[in-house]
């Protein structure tokens, strides 16, 4: 599914002071993902039409066990993300 790959964002911290923070990368599409969570939108309503179909359970299992395999025999490194913070002005 097609994201953005740069994004701001506004949120009110638990004072309702409010907050600009500018994210790009993988910050940006995890920023998207829970944004359409906190909204409602399940991952099938944001797939490309005509990219989803029915896995079946001898899939899934298959899928599992390459996974298994596959962590067990390479290092993986979690990318970095950087949120940085914006400042608001008056009106915003």
């Amino acid at each position: 599914m097609s994201r953005d790959v740069k994004v701001e964002v506004v949120t009110h911290d638990l004072d309702m002071k409010k907050h600009k923070f500018t994210a790009e990368g993988m910050g940006a599409r995890v920023f998207q993902h829970e944004i359409d969570h906190l909204n409602g939108i399940t991952f099938d309503k944001r797939a490309e039409p005509g990219t989803l179909r029915e896995v079946l359970p001898e899939e899934i299992e298959a899928a599992a066990e390459a996974e298994a395999d596959e962590y067990d025999d390479e290092e993986y490194e979690m990318e970095e993300i950087t949120l940085t913070e914006q400042p608001l002005s008056e009106s915003q």
